[in-house]
């Protein structure tokens, strides 16, 4: 045994009871873990010291002693008096490599191209995976997994200067030994790719990047949270925060050939506290488009919106994204005052007449509002009119995570109505309403 594995583990992890620590559908973020560092070392050791307590272990009772990196944590669960550890994405796990790699044309096995379509690979941090995952068309890899041999296929030439640039970054084919990758297909050129520049890449690149993450999108209306950003993953395409790099491998079947493209990221806002979204379970249909019609376009639209709130910097923008988005989804087509747009939200959510006018008292609060005094109470009003902050008017972490909640369930309500109807014409989506307000016997 090497040296490194007989060392002693020098950080305790301290288990609690998981039964009360598990909370909602990503309840990886309160696991009771307690943790006090001594220093950083690799999730590796952290796995192969947890495979030492094996046999006979209660899962909630014991304290295990493990190695682990400074920026990851493993989780332990108890199943049939064994410890099962998920590997913690964003970190290396522990090595397993068999004498021979698979061939790069095993991609095309696992992601089934369409004839002249090329596979692209991009590493993900902040998910926790211990399988595959479909989500849309896209296949998340857990790391490690494919650990397949570049070797059997043709390096792509390309231009010496964005060559170097990319390799500049870091990035590189190993990495999805260490992390994460969101595997897709789509049409793209041999011969455009070998006459890029690195301002090309970089386009490329975002665009890449975009049509994942209309995939993930739908992923975070189901799976993730307004009040919650622990669970949030991270950016397709970034393996490392601090540099704000985004990097992806191509592979053409057809002509047996790949490359390496990395450049500088477009803007964007990566969430650090927490360990991210447990895939388990998270598989997800197909998101909405504009080829499945006008409501489509408007729903994914909305998902996008939705996403930006999640990410937003402060309570304060996520507010005034939220109420963005609801503007949106009550009328996507034409500006229209508040007071018009509550019904065509609330009508969506509403079991009956009385609640549908419960969520206009709610909604007014949330808008414009004055008390018996003429003093605007409206958060809204006040936040965008008034130079407050939402975080002046709400000033404790429960009262505004209560706020997001029922933020994201008005918005859940409508865009799931208009996944499910995305095939209709606006006009046709308004009577739709109409016939939900009836219902109600608002009209």
């Amino acid at each position: 045994m090497s040296k490194v594995e007989d060392e002693q583990p020098n950080i305790e992890v301290r288990q609690t009871s998981l039964s009360n620590a598990l909370f909602g559908r990503n309840g990886a973020q309160f696991l009771g873990l307690e943790v006090r560092y001594a220093k950083p070392q690799t999730v590796g050791r952290f796995l192969r010291a947890k495979q030492r307590f094996r046999a006979g272990l209660d899962a909630e009772d014991r304290l295990v002693k493990a190695s682990l990196s400074k920026n990851a944590l493993g989780r332990a669960l108890n199943s049939d008096s064994t410890i099962r550890t998920t590997q913690c994405i964003g970190c290396r796990p522990a090595p397993h490599r068999p004498f021979s790699r698979p061939a790069m044309k095993n991609l095309v096995d696992l992601l089934a191209p369409a004839h002249g379509e090329a596979i692209v690979l991009m590493p993900l941090t902040r998910v926790l995976a211990e399988g595959r995952t479909c989500v849309g068309r896209l296949t998340i890899f857990p790391p490690g997994d494919l650990q397949l041999n570049p070797d059997d296929a043709t390096v792509i030439p390309r231009k010496d200067l964005a060559s170097i640039q990319s390799q500049l970054t870091g990035f590189s084919f190993e990495l999805f030994e260490e992390f994460a990758a969101v595997g897709f297909c789509t049409q793209l050129s041999i011969e455009n790719l070998q006459q890029h520049d690195h301002d090309a890449d970089i386009t490329l690149l975002s665009q890449l990047a975009g049509l994942s993450e209309r995939s993930f999108d739908l992923l975070r209306l189901n799976f993730c949270r307004l009040d919650l950003p622990d669970t949030l993953p991270g950016p397709v395409g970034v393996w490392d925060i601090s540099t704000s790099f985004v990097g992806a491998v191509i592979y053409f079947p057809d002509e047996g050939a790949w490359c390496e493209i990395a450049g500088a990221a477009a803007a964007y806002t990566s969430i650090v506290s927490g360990i991210g979204l447990d895939l388990d379970g998270c598989s997800t249909d197909l998101p909405p488009s504009e080829l499945d019609g006008e409501v489509g376009a408007i729903a994914a639209h909305a998902l996008s919106l939705l996403s930006d709130a999640m990410h937003a910097r402060n309570d304060t923008t996520k507010f005034v994204r939220c109420m963005t988005l609801l503007e949106f989804l009550g009328s996507p087509d034409e500006y229209r005052q508040w007071k018009k747009l509550k019904g065509e939200i609330a009508c969506h959510l509403a079991r009956d007449k009385e609640n549908y006018l419960s969520m206009l008292d709610e909604l007014r609060l949330f808008t414009s509002f004055e008390n018996e005094n003429n003093e605007q109470m409206g958060y809204r009003t006040l936040v965008v009119h008034h130079g407050k902050f939402i975080e002046d008017i709400l000033p404790t972490r429960p009262q505004r995570q209560i706020l997001f909640r029922k933020l994201q369930t008005y918005c859940h309500a409508v865009i799931d109505d208009m996944i499910d109807h995305a095939s209709m014409a606006w006009e046709d989506f308004v009577e739709f309403r109409m016939q939900k307000k009836k219902r109600l016997g608002i009209l």
